[in-house]
């Protein structure tokens, strides 16, 4: 195993966007996963909550990865807390993850989701067996 240098890439800045923010090319896109974002809220109205599972996918693996690449046993646990959509706690299942919940109503929708009680990680401070 080798120490890589980080790599940091130049971002090209342009107006500024509605939080204040410097607007980036990833500021503007006009499709997700090949599917014109005209069609998404011609189909389900605006606003609009679209998760890319291509990409969703495609992180896990690279994240998954790079721990692997430098650690003898890795396990990747997905914070219920950062996002508990079934459909993007199940994908990430499927990758492999396990469920990382602190309160009950998370640890059920682990269970719910057909995470065995082995595969979750439960957090947080106050638990008691």
């Amino acid at each position: 195993m080798t120490w890589e240098t980080p790599r940091i890439a130049p971002v090209e800045l342009h107006s500024l966007n509605s939080f204040g923010r410097r607007r980036t090319h990833s500021d503007s896109q006009s499709e997700i996963d090949g599917v014109p974002l005209a069609t998404l809220v011609e189909r389900y109205g605006s606003p609009l909550y679209v998760t890319s599972e291509q990409r969703l996918r495609a992180n896990i693996r690279r994240i998954r990865q790079a721990f692997t690449r430098r650690y003898a046993q890795v396990i990747h646990g997905w914070s219920y807390k950062t996002n508990y959509n079934s459909a993007v706690c199940s994908i990430l299942h499927q990758e492999g993850s396990w469920a990382e919940v602190v309160s009950r109503f998370e640890y059920e929708k682990a269970r719910a989701l057909g995470v065995p009680a082995e595969h979750i990680v439960f957090n947080g401070p106050n638990k008691q067996r």
